[in-house]
């Protein structure tokens, strides 16, 4: 092929461009018409089901106390307390000691005095 050829733009007919697209538009619709007659003579069904319930929980009671009623939970709740508002050691040979809450947040915020 020669350069000049090859160099010039390629011109499509509008007419054709049209013609190839009503061709692929017809072709698919056909396609899917033929889809619903095969469904509607095989007696497939056309419409999607929707998915089955899932089946019922059964739901079950457990005998519960309030934490902060029961002993275990007010001791549990007041040495948490002692820990927070006191002073200790957490690892004394690495150094890592605790302070109490307040103070630390005392500290986070810039208020060291």
């Amino acid at each position: 092929m020669s350069r000049a050829l090859m160099q010039q733009p390629i011109h499509f007919s509008p007419r054709a461009a049209y013609s190839a697209l009503i061709v692929f538009a017809g072709l698919t619709a056909c396609g899917i018409l033929a889809a619903f007659v095969m469904a509607w003579t095989l007696g497939a069904p056309i419409a999607v089901r929707p998915p089955p319930a899932p089946p019922a929980l059964e739901i079950q009671t457990i005998n519960q106390t309030l934490i902060g009623k029961s002993a275990e939970g007010l001791e549990a709740r007041a040495a948490a307390q002692r820990r927070l508002d006191s002073y200790g050691w957490v690892d004394r040979q690495r150094g890592v000691a605790r302070i109490p809450i307040r103070r630390a947040m005392q500290l986070v915020a810039g208020g060291a005095q």
